[in-house]
């Protein structure tokens, strides 16, 4: 009989790992609440179930005997999966280390614990609390749901800024109804970003770049390259962190995304250790610059395949991420890219056409379109970093009343 995998969510992320399963063979089952969702279509079967309603999943997961469960592309589904896995005696993580690497607060405490570097932090569950201890931040600060992903919810703020407003709309975000409010860190450099597996408890792959916000929206991303251009002397010191983190908190197979900060006296923290591979096609980025196949990896982890861990150095070339916004609301009219980038682009993924109503960049739900570069030559690759960072990228007509 055909191996049964069910991987949780159908948005175009989720699609290299459907693919590949289907290739092999594999009876592939989808499920989430948006069934208009790209992905489903490449599916066997697909199932309207929200991909964190964790009892429900598990309902999905029995009645279909499934032999295993990925999370891929999708920070919420992680922690469905580890309980899915865990109940069902199937491949996976453990339910205590998703949920330590899934909880924003969680993990500031367990690093803390850990005598690893953090920031000034606190987690709440009440506006009225938040109030009474604010002032223990001197510096702007982070306003975070502590379970929310793709930037939802999150506000930079003074210290004497508008707490009410920005608790409120973190709040809207949180499955759990928790806020961490931290505090900012002078960092060095553009922040780190990249992906990492494991095997069987140990590091097999680790490749991290340099990431670029937005100028629209500061708590947003907008471009990642690798490998990274700024930190090579510190990524020994980074692997050697993760590597620890990874034994101390359990976590034994799959994809990780990671991102750190590097501060002004090049102290390395750890912002985000995501117990699963990374969206905006991280992983076929990756995959791109050093041949590791992520996609594949993460679909023979659940299942118990053997997986290949081969992987090449990128030897003087750049691999740079673009992810496409808008400054403002309004009409697609067309996209304001130099033409001298054209020969670079190697993979372009457009969510809206012509003519279609967008929305200014505030978070993932927002994202227009994403586009892969290679560069070969790194001065090339820094003047499209520079390009896209001092350009509105889309040309907009006013919207219809």
């Amino acid at each position: 009989m055909k191996k049964k995998i069910l991987i949780l969510a159908g948005t175009h992320f989720q699609i290299p790992v459907i693919e590949y399963a289907k290739q092999k063979g594999y009876h592939v089952i989808t499920c989430d609440n948006r069934p208009l969702n790209h992905g489903h279509r490449y599916a066997d079967e697909y199932y309207n179930v929200s991909t964190t309603d964790l009892n429900e999943v598990l309902n999905l997961a029995s009645r279909e005997k499934i032999n295993g469960i990925l999370a891929f592309g999708s920070d919420p589904a992680a922690m469905t999966a580890a309980y899915v896995s865990e109940k069902l005696n199937l491949p996976g993580n453990s339910i205590k280390s998703v949920s330590i690497l899934s909880d924003k607060g969680r993990f500031r405490k367990f690093l803390k614990d850990n005598d690893f570097p953090v920031p000034l932090f606190k987690v709440f569950k009440s506006y009225d609390k938040t109030i009474s201890l604010v002032k223990i931040f001197k510096k702007e600060v982070y306003v975070k749901p502590v379970d929310s992903s793709g930037s939802k919810g999150i506000s930079k703020l003074k210290p004497t800024g508008d707490f009410r407003t920005v608790f409120g709309y973190a709040m809207q975000f949180s499955r759990k109804g928790e806020v961490i409010i931290e505090e900012e860190i002078e960092r060095k450099g553009p922040h780190i970003h990249g992906e990492a597996f494991i095997l069987n408890g140990e590091l097999v792959f680790l490749m991290l770049g340099d990431q670029y916000f937005s100028p629209v929206t500061v708590t947003a991303p907008m471009s990642t390259t690798v490998p990274s251009m700024f930190h090579s002397d510190i990524m020994s010191r980074i692997e050697r962190d993760l590597v620890k983190i990874i034994k101390v908190v359990g976590f034994t197979n799959g994809g990780l995304n990671i991102e750190v900060i590097r501060d002004m006296n090049d102290k390395i923290y750890f912002m985000e250790i995501g117990a699963r591979s990374g969206g905006n096609f991280m992983p076929d980025l990756i995959t791109m610059a050093t041949g590791f196949k992520i996609a594949e990896a993460n679909v023979n982890a659940v299942l118990g395949e053997p997986i290949d861990i081969t992987y090449n150095n990128p030897n003087n070339k750049y691999y740079t991420q673009l992810i496409i916004h808008s400054h403002a609301n309004g009409i697609l009219q067309e996209y304001n890219f130099n033409p001298e980038y054209n020969e670079n682009i190697r993979l372009k993924i457009d969510y809206y056409n012509k003519g279609d109503f967008i929305q200014k960049y505030k978070d993932s739900r927002t994202v227009i379109g994403v586009y892969l570069y290679e560069f070969e030559k790194k001065t090339k690759c820094l003047d499209f970093i520079n390009y896209i960072q001092n350009n509105s990228l889309v040309k907009l007509g006013k919207a219809k009343n």
